[in-house]
């Protein structure tokens, strides 16, 4: 090979290694780690109302309402804020558990029955633990908000729950 096409050889293959080494650092920028993929989602908002009806509180949700989401629910996820909370939504009461396996951060769990009433609270979960925490009674919804929630705000089983979803409804044909 003559100094010419060796030097052209070499400059090309400088410049390709470049550009290589540029597209895989972009590509790794714009491609989310698996961290990513368990942020908070705003999906609607959640008001709670007390015995007399007044709003107490209010808090952004996040919908659980299919088998994967309602399985997976905050596993993984290292925190949430303090108005912030994920609303699971079951097709029909029924006696509801949920446990803490992969979830970093304690909880408080509110069991709420069709028609919006709180029934019972698991206050204060256990991270990372497999304890069962269990519905009372039949419930079609469990709400999660972080430990401390419902003292703070002095929630009580029997008051009431009310949400607004933004969640886009599917069309059919």
């Amino acid at each position: 090979m003559n100094p010419v096409h060796r030097i052209t050889f070499l400059l090309i293959a400088v410049v390709a290694g470049w550009a290589m080494l540029n597209g895989c650092e972009e590509k790794s920028h714009s491609t989310p780690s698996p961290m990513d993929l368990y942020q908070f989602s705003k999906q609607g908002d959640l008001r709670f109302l007390n015995a007399s009806g007044d709003s107490i509180a209010r808090i952004d949700i996040e919908i659980a309402d299919s088998e994967n989401k309602i399985i997976l629910g905050l596993m993984f996820r290292r925190s949430m804020r303090e108005d912030q909370g994920m609303l699971f939504i079951f097709a029909e009461e029924d006696y509801r558990g949920f446990w803490m396996k992969n979830t970093y951060f304690s909880l408080d769990m509110l069991f709420i029955d069709s028609q919006g009433i709180i029934r019972n609270i698991h206050r204060n979960t256990l991270p990372l633990s497999e304890n069962v925490y269990p519905s009372e009674v039949p419930v079609q919804y469990v709400l999660e908000v972080v430990a401390g929630y419902a003292n703070r705000h002095l929630i009580q089983p029997g008051f009431r729950v009310e949400w607004e979803t933004y969640v886009e409804q599917k069309q059919s044909n």
